[in-house]
C-alpha cells in the first residue's frame, strides 16, 4: 500500500475534514502561476468501519468472559473486565479518527513556496512560506533509491515535508519539487 499524494497542475480540490480545511489560494491572493500543488495524507487502513469491526470483535469475547465470571460468582472481576474492554474499544476508535486528520500541502508559485500542515492533534493548520529563490532541498541519509527525510531550507527557515511517506516516496517527492523549481526558473527566465 502507498500513501495518498494528490497532485494537480493548476488548482487542487482540497480534501476537507469537518469544518477545517487546508487553505486554498484565492484570486485576490494569487501569487502567479502554480508550479506544484500536492497534498500528502497518510495511508490509513484503519477507517471507521474497520475500527468498529475490530472493537466489536474484542468487546464481544470480553463480554462473554464477563458473563462467565459473573456466572461463576466472581462479581468483583466482572466490572473491571467490562471497563477494560470498553476502554480498549474506545481507544481503537479514537486512534482511527486521529490518523485521518493529518494532511500536508506543498504549493510552489511564482513568488513563494507554501507548506501547510495539519497534525493529528492540532486543530489549526500551520503554514510556512519559504521564498523559492533561495530554496535548497536537503535529503537526509539519501541513498540511490530512498531518503529518510526531506528538508526544505531557505536561509534560517526550514520545513520537513513528507514525513508520513515511505523513503522511496520521499525521494520521489524531492525529485518532483526539484523538477517544479527548475520549471519555475526556466519559465521565469523565458518571460523576462
Amino acid at each position: 500500500m502507498s500513501n495518498n499524494v494528490i497532485a494537480a497542475r493548476n488548482r487542487l480540490q482540497v480534501p476537507q475534514n469537518g469544518d477545517r480545511e487546508i487553505h486554498r489560494l484565492t484570486p485576490g491572493e494569487d501569487n502567479g502561476r502554480i508550479w506544484l500543488d500536492a497534498v500528502i495524507t497518510p495511508n490509513v487502513s484503519l477507517n471507521n468501519r474497520v475500527a468498529l469491526t475490530l472493537a466489536a470483535s474484542l468487546i464481544l469475547p470480553g463480554s462473554l468472559i464477563c458473563l462467565a465470571t459473573a456466572w461463576m460468582g466472581a462479581w468483583m472481576v466482572t466490572p473491571l473486565v467490562f471497563l477494560s474492554e470498553v476502554a480498549l474499544g474506545a481507544m481503537i476508535l479514537w486512534h482511527a479518527q486521529t490518523l485521518s486528520q493529518y494532511r500536508q500541502r506543498i504549493c510552489l508559485t511564482d513568488k513563494t513556496l507554501i507548506v501547510e500542515t495539519r497534525n493529528r492533534n492540532a486543530v489549526a493548520v500551520t503554514r510556512s512560506e519559504i521564498p523559492p529563490h533561495w530554496l535548497c532541498i536537503n535529503r537526509v541519509n539519501n541513498t540511490d533509491r530512498a531518503c529518510d527525510a526531506v528538508l526544505l531550507r531557505a536561509g534560517t527557515r526550514h520545513v520537513e515535508v513528507g514525513s508520513v511517506l515511505s523513503p522511496p516516496e520521499r525521494a520521489s517527492l524531492a525529485d518532483a519539487i526539484e523538477a517544479a523549481l527548475q520549471n519555475r526558473r526556466r519559465g521565469q527566465s523565458l518571460a523576462a
